[in-house]
């Protein structure tokens, strides 16, 4: 596939975000890779790239929703509290 019909492929506009070719294809490189490294060759490569795309718009939208509800934010005690359970979980298992 050229590079042209590549980049048809991997752009993409929301509501609140777009995605671009240079976001999507490092994405698409890696899941080619990963079928060629387990042998599958005859992948649909343009299945895979729509596919890569509507994960990376799916991901977007629910970021973006998640910051408009303020839930990227940990409170510092809730932090805090985070920090101390993980340590305790940690010295448990050593």
């Amino acid at each position: 596939m050229s590079k042209r019909l590549f980049y048809h492929l991997f752009h993409a506009e929301f509501d609140g975000g777009s995605i671009s070719y240079e976001e999507a294809y490092p994405l698409f490189a890696e899941s080619l890779q990963n079928y060629a490294d387990f042998g599958w060759s005859g992948v649909d490569q343009t299945a895979l790239a729509q596919d890569v795309l509507a994960s990376l718009v799916q991901d977007a939208v629910l970021r973006n929703k998640a910051e408009e509800l303020g839930l990227m934010q940990i409170p510092a005690e809730k932090l805090e509290q985070l920090q101390v359970l993980a340590q305790a979980n940690y010295e448990s298992l050593i």
